[in-house]
């Protein structure tokens, strides 16, 4: 481990570099700004690419981190000929302005191939961007586990998400919400390929024009969307293998043409996924050595389809399907010894369960946007979702003496436990520039409902029985009604701030269903919030700027987690939902100084009031059970530092250390907890550029002792990953292999010793797998502009679980 520690730490040495900026405008023949152009940068002696950027929509683009030498800079747009322009940069604090005259063509566009690649990371002002499509480690892998390997987030022993240090990260798919529990969401991201996948955006303290929800701020998975004229796709495939085989597949078209574009792509997985957990609890005197074994068998299927059409140069309807069917069985195999705690085990009990599932998850979205080129924007969007699963649980639970021979009982369950949850979502958006700043205001209404029903049956001779005690169903609707106000404005280069308020106003009602009454049978909420946000930036000169930011956020839980059925491990655990969880409420600062336009450094302070995790707790002598409550305050003090850095023109290093201080305060029914720790972590990716069109990536991660709930104490942990990378045929075949957590650190373990419970647990997942993964590129490779939409639904889907 030390070696290995040694090997991701070098890796992440800072290293210093001045560099010089390049900045300007791109006009047409009539001295109109042009918008989308690329402009890219490329050394003079051989036409390597240095760095590029996109032009805004007043055509300005900005490239910094330049060493000294001579340069030749390349413009061009969709409809415009390609221009180029020499400078020279003579010295490191050189701040080169330049405006470029392009061409428009008249004529049909011939064919341009752009080899230009974006960085892996990029580090903005308001965000960090993960792009996915040149990491080689990223092949043949899932959306959690990029994210696992993104910067500044962790994912637990329970698959929940966290980022700087902070939960209840708000997940959004193309920018709209999801609206799953943590485990149902962690399946869906298991089931979703990172050949599917463009980028993520990681973004920490978002303005009133987003929903109020995460405390931790948003992560943004952004889809592949072809870009291009013409027909053109890309085909891939690939293998993995851990302890089990996986294989994955996928289609992406794109036909596009000056008025309309029509998109859809295709992927397919099948294969095994593996975890394994050991507990080792002390309770009542008695001692539970538990262990577990779970594989998801899962076949699963996505598809996507839409169209834009474009009415003239401002307005443009759009129409979007996105469906995911995904079947399997998730099979457990439970063994637990039992005994006194200062004597050998004198029982064990056995415990399998067999899970056939079936989720079908389906979004529709239809939008109108109007832009023109006096910065007039207005968008609407109109969104209906729904989410679909079933699950029947067939579970056997036999004691045997210590020979596992000789039976002492056994007790048989089954259950059948179908969730529906629908989603309608209607948001519009208007910006304006007003007073030489913009303004922008918008509303938004969604209405969710959510159908749950558990019915519990005991076995006995092999004849199923109704357990009217355990059998119930759960209705939970929801209305959030939103409005929003923000302005924002610049003054020369020097100075730029924005100011939003956002109101939310939210009606619940969850109803349970029972034969046999129970406290929390029908609750019932009527609340109103004002989330206010602010933040102003300095730019001293080109070396340094610095920023500071505010806002206030609410967390709504989950909604499965306000479900209080009981979901059995085994006969001795469970888990179960709380109807009386309350929101959560987080007010962040934030400080940001930018050097030389590339290396970012954060302090941030947060202080979250009334605030729900998951938590352990105990029961009728021997079970155990988890659950969510509202049981703490919790403040995180927090530092980040980031750095993109081109070392020499084959060699390019991401770094970023991020550390935290964490003061928890935790009343669980009258058993106080205190608990205050600090946490760092580490994330290094590096890319070279060898000869012959191969590349090799190597990247890692590390994180120090933390605490999950509040009272599990973890281990440090981590993973190093290596991948290669060729391409053939013209740069439309690629071909990756990946090695991922070679040294197989990435395991977890954790302690707990709180109110009469104590545990010692650790496990894992298939984490060290090979991968292959090849695409092909085929048809028109003319890069065109295309549009992002960020749908109304977005927030309400990231609450389901498992979706």
């Amino acid at each position: 481990m030390r070696k290995y520690l040694l090997l991701l730490l070098l890796m992440t040495a800072f290293l210093s570099s001045k560099a010089a900026i390049v900045k300007g405008k791109i006009i047409d023949a009539k001295n109109a700004p042009v918008d989308y152009a690329s402009v890219l940068l490329l050394q003079a002696s051989d036409s390597l690419l240095v760095k590029g950027d996109v032009t805004n929509a007043t055509g300005d683009f900005i490239i910094e981190g330049i060493k000294p030498g001579a340069y030749l800079i390349t413009a061009g747009g969709v409809g415009y000929k390609k221009t180029y322009q020499t400078v020279t940069i003579e010295s490191d604090q050189d701040e080169r302005l330049i405006q470029i005259l392009v061409e428009r063509i008249d004529k049909a566009l011939k064919e341009v191939k752009i080899n230009a690649r974006k960085p892996l990371i990029e580090v903005k002002a308001d965000k960090t961007v993960f792009n996915v499509e040149q990491s080689i480690n990223a092949t043949g892998t899932n959306a959690l586990d990029l994210l696992r390997k993104s910067p500044g987030v962790r994912v637990d022993k329970d698959e929940q998400i966290a980022m700087r240090g902070k939960n209840n990260v708000l997940l959004y798919i193309d920018g709209k919400p999801t609206y799953l529990d943590n485990k149902d969401l962690a399946n869906m991201l298991k089931n979703m390929q990172s050949s599917d996948i463009e980028s993520i955006e990681l973004i920490t303290n978002p303005s009133a024009k987003y929903d109020a929800s995460g405390n931790a701020g948003i992560i943004n998975i952004r889809l592949k969307k072809n870009k291009r004229f013409g027909t053109n796709g890309t085909a891939n495939a690939g293998y993995a293998l851990g302890k089990y085989s996986k294989y994955n597949a996928g289609l992406s078209l794109n036909h596009r043409t000056e008025r309309l574009n029509l998109f859809g792509n295709y992927s397919f997985f099948k294969g095994n996924n593996m975890n394994f957990q050991n507990f080792d609890r002390t309770q009542n005197s008695n001692r539970y050595v538990f262990g577990s074994e779970n594989i998801d068998h899962s076949t699963v299927n996505t598809a996507k389809l839409g169209a834009d059409y474009y009415l003239d140069k401002k307005s443009v309807f759009g129409f979007m399907v996105n469906a995911m069917y995904a079947q399997g069985e998730f099979t457990s195999e439970n063994k637990t010894l039992i005994g006194p705690a200062d004597q050998p085990a004198n029982k064990i009990l056995k415990a399998s369960n067999s899970i056939p599932l079936k989720r079908l998850n389906t979004s529709y979205n239809g939008n109108y946007k109007f832009e023109n080129p006096e910065g007039t924007t207005f968008n609407i969007d109109l969104d209906y979702g729904n989410f679909f699963s079933t699950g029947k649980s067939y579970q056997p639970n036999t004691y045997y003496q210590m020979n596992e021979t000789d039976v002492i009982s056994q007790s048989i369950f089954k259950n059948y436990t179908p969730t529906e949850i629908n989603i309608y979502s209607l948001k519009s958006d208007y910006e304006h520039n007003l007073w030489k700043g913009k303004l922008g205001l918008g509303v938004k209404a969604a209405y969710v409902r959510t159908t749950n029903t558990f019915e519990f049956y005991d076995v006995v001779n092999n004849t199923d029985t109704l357990n009217l005690d355990r059998t119930n169903s759960f209705t939970y609707n929801e209305n959030v009604n939103a409005a929003y106000l923000n302005y924002s404005k610049q003054w020369k280069t020097t100075w730029s701030a924005q100011a939003g308020l956002r109101l939310e106003q939210t009606n619940s009602k969850g109803a349970l269903s029972s034969a046999k009454p129970q406290q929390d049978n029908s609750v019932i909420r009527h609340y109103t919030n004002l989330f206010p946000s602010a933040g102003i930036t300095y730019n001293a000169n080109q070396n340094h700027s610095v920023g500071i930011t505010y806002s206030k956020r609410i967390d709504r839980p989950n909604y499965q987690d306000l479900n209080p059925f009981e979901n059995k491990l085994d006969e001795l655990t469970y888990e179960k939902g709380n109807a009386f969880l309350r929101p959560q409420y987080t007010n962040s600062l934030e400080l940001n100084h930018t050097f030389k336009q590339f290396m970012v450094t954060t302090l941030s302070y947060a202080h979250t009031r009334d605030m729900f995790t998951q938590t352990t707790d105990t029961t009728e002598f021997s079970r155990t059970y988890v659950t969510q409550k509202n049981f703490a305050s919790q403040e995180v003090y927090g530092f980040n530092m980031a750095i993109p850095m081109p070392i020499k023109k084959w060699w390019f290093v991401y770094a970023n250390v991020s550390a935290t201080y964490t003061m928890l305060k935790a009343d669980f029914e009258g058993r106080v907890l205190k608990n205050n720790y600090p946490n760092w972590s580490v994330y290094a990716d590096q890319t070279f550029t060898l000869p012959k069109q191969v590349s090799l990536n190597i990247s890692g991660w590390y994180s120090s002792t933390s605490y999950w709930g509040g009272t599990f104490k973890t281990k440090p942990m981590g993973s190093l990953d290596v991948g290669l990378q060729k391409v053939f045929l013209n740069n439309k075949l690629t071909a990756k292999v990946a090695l991922s957590d070679i040294f197989k650190t990435q395991r977890w373990y954790a302690t707990s010793n709180f109110a009469g419970l104590q545990v010692r647990a650790n496990g894992n997942y298939e984490s060290r797998q090979l991968r292959f993964n090849v695409s092909y590129r085929f048809g028109n490779s003319q890069v065109a502009k295309t549009r992002d939409r960020e749908t109304g639904a977005s927030k309400e889907s990231g609450r389901i679980k498992g979706k």
